[in-house]
Formats: C-alpha cells, sequence, structure tokens
C-alpha cells in the first residue's frame, strides 16, 4: 500500500508521463513550478500544477472525487504557436494514455475529461506561446484506516 493519496500518485504518474513522451524529448518538464522564474527555463516547457480535489458523492461511504489539473505549454521557439500547438496534442496524447494504462488499469481512476483550454494567463508574460488545459480524472477515495 503506498503512504502517498491517490491525488498524489495521479499527479506523479502525469508528470512522468509527459516526462517520458518521445514528442516531447528536448522539453524541460515541471512539477508544480515553485516560482514565475521557473516558466523560464527553456525554449519549450510544459509544467503540471494541481488544480483542485473534489466530492462528487458518497454512495455506501466510498468517497467519490474528481481530481482536477492544470497542464501548461510554453513555447519560445521562432514557430512559437505552431509549436505549443504540438507540444498541447502531444501532451494531451502521452496523458490519455498514461490514464489507459496506469490510472484505470492500476489506481481504479474513472473517465479522464477535459475542462476547458486558455491561451493567456492574466498577469504572466512568457514570453512566447502558451496553452494552458485544465483536465479532470474521477476516482473513490480509499478508506482511512
Amino acid at each position: 500500500m503506498s503512504t502517498q493519496s491517490l491525488r498524489y500518485q495521479i499527479s506523479a504518474a502525469i508528470v512522468q508521463a509527459l516526462s517520458t513522451a518521445p514528442a516531447l524529448a528536448g522539453a524541460v518538464v515541471l512539477d508544480h513550478p515553485k516560482a514565475p522564474s521557473d516558466l523560464s527555463k527553456g525554449t519549450r516547457v510544459i509544467f503540471v500544477e494541481d488544480q483542485a480535489d473534489d466530492l462528487i458523492d458518497q454512495p455506501n461511504q466510498q468517497a467519490k472525487r474528481s481530481f482536477s489539473f492544470a497542464v501548461g505549454v510554453i513555447n519560445r521557439t521562432a514557430q512559437d504557436r505552431a509549436g505549443a500547438d504540438a507540444d498541447h496534442l502531444a501532451a494531451f496524447a502521452a496523458i490519455r494514455e498514461r490514464h489507459q494504462t496506469a490510472l484505470v488499469k492500476n489506481l481504479g481512476c474513472g473517465p479522464l475529461r477535459e475542462l476547458g483550454v486558455r491561451f493567456k494567463v492574466e498577469g504572466l508574460d512568457v514570453g512566447g506561446a502558451l496553452i494552458l488545459a485544465s483536465y479532470a480524472v474521477e476516482y473513490r477515495k480509499e478508506r482511512q484506516a
């Protein structure tokens, strides 16, 4: 039994999927960047941020939850918009594949849903193109002993 929560294991699996995706080779992958300056570490940056962990319902005291997270793609190359779009598609493919192979089979997670995509974050100048996508994964919270 893991000493980490399911939401942490989900987030870690997403970061690992992005870090090992062949289509994202050469990109800097950040797990919850601590400061805006962390986002300036390369011409291609992919980052993951946990967003929320919401209760859906509680049948038979088994807490069904929705864990949401954001994946940001920054591209500062000469073709920044096209590059960001390609990295966004590659990131989604890596997340979708990891969802099927690890999250569903190993952790018992439910559906993966895309919640939305944004192209600008107020007050954040990334010096290139930005795509920020939000996703949610359903899971059942393990019972506490």
